[in-house]
């Protein structure tokens, strides 16, 4: 019996070492166009600053917090805290949700009270429990920077 056993076993290991890979084709049908506003069209070397400035904590008053200190890569750009600390440790008034799929959402923040993906990335920026920085000042020190 047990050579038996050890036969099938045998088999289905070798089944199971397919030389055969993964190979991401796109999007299935079910999602719709991904749309870009006319001003700001998908480019790999914006793709590339925003990924760079996504996780520089440049952009908070004290250079301590960037948007991946909340929107973490390894738990799907969001965090399982309830609400996390910003700068001076502060803790701010929402969770940090997902940013997976962001793209297709036509609205931002709980209420829909943000219209597109580009004013959004403002908000936390001038929140004084997240970042904590105004915009003309951080663009100032990314200049200098």
């Amino acid at each position: 019996m047990l050579p038996r056993f050890k036969f099938a076993l045998f088999i289905l290991f070798l089944g199971s070492c397919s030389t055969d890979s993964f190979v991401f084709e796109g999007l299935d049908a079910t999602y719709p166009e991904m749309q870009f506003p006319l001003d700001n069209p998908a480019n790999p070397d914006a793709a590339k600053l925003g990924e760079r400035l996504f996780f520089d904590p440049i952009l908070s008053i004290d250079s301590t917090i960037s948007c991946g200190s909340c929107h973490k890569s390894e738990m799907g750009f969001a965090t399982n805290d309830a609400v996390t600390p910003g700068v001076d440790g502060a803790l701010g008034k929402r969770n940090s949700p997902s940013l997976m799929n962001v793209g297709f959402q036509p609205y931002f923040m709980r209420e829909g009270g943000v219209p597109s993906l580009e004013m959004q990335v403002l908000v936390p920026l001038g929140d004084e429990t997240e970042m904590a920085h105004n915009v003309v000042d951080a663009v100032r020190r990314l200049n200098r920077n």
